[in-house]
């Protein structure tokens, strides 16, 4: 299982680790939207994914 989660800590995620579709894009769209060189993305079936916790809202710096 792959595990991940929001920065702020509130929402967790696992998946099975065997996508059944990866890729990586370094389109113009992918870029702008992401504000990164790249995006890596993969997927797989809804019914295989957990997400638990609630987002929330909190400053990630001092200036917030």
């Amino acid at each position: 299982m792959l595990h991940g989660g929001r920065h702020c800590g509130a929402v967790v995620f696992e998946m099975p680790d065997e996508a059944t579709y990866s890729t990586i894009c370094y389109c113009h769209d992918c870029r702008k939207q992401s504000g990164a060189p790249m995006v890596v993305w993969a997927t797989v079936p809804a019914d295989k994914v957990v997400v638990k916790g609630e987002p929330k809202v909190y400053a990630s710096s001092a200036q917030g």
